[in-house]
């Protein structure tokens, strides 16, 4: 199976759909996929938004970073609690653009086109908020990195 781009919720199933286009069904929301990735990296899913909710005051639709290594983020279209909702691989969004006042087109990268039923402004504040955690995982290692040489250049040999 190819990456999955989109997780279509409803209730207690979901719909993803990889970035051949081929749709993959499951028994589990998309809520409990997206915990089992994050704990393949050895995270829960409410450790990871509990800590954007600290980090940047996010309270509502908060991003799930899955790898800190990969940067591989999803986004939700609805609230948690939302029955039918709508999971967006962050990485796999080439553009997106209104259709209507409730409907967003989505471009992925791999090619393929999917209309969402959401205004595009939330498409847009999401996207955001996923370009932030990004800078603020890039800035944080890179200060990590600079701080660790910085340590080790000014290390008296004995």
């Amino acid at each position: 199976m190819d990456k999955l781009q989109l997780l279509y919720a409803n209730g207690s199933t979901s719909l993803g759909i990889d970035s051949e286009g081929n749709e993959h069904r499951y028994d589990r929301t998309a809520g409990d996929i997206i915990s089992g990735w994050c704990m393949m990296h050895g995270s829960t899913m409410r450790g990871r938004q509990d800590a954007c909710r600290q980090i940047f005051g996010w309270h509502q639709k908060v991003p799930v970073l899955i790898s800190e290594i990969s940067q591989e983020i999803w986004f939700p279209i609805a609230g948690e609690r939302a029955e039918d909702n709508v999971w967006i691989c962050y990485d796999g969004v080439f553009a997106f653009h209104r259709n209507s006042d409730c409907e967003t087109g989505l471009s992925l990268v791999c090619g393929l086109e999917a209309d969402i039923t959401c205004n595009v402004r939330t498409v847009r504040m999401q996207m955001k908020r996923c370009e932030q955690l990004c800078a603020y995982l890039n800035e944080t290692v890179r200060d990590r990195h600079s701080t660790g040489l910085s340590y080790l250049m000014n290390e008296k040999k004995d």
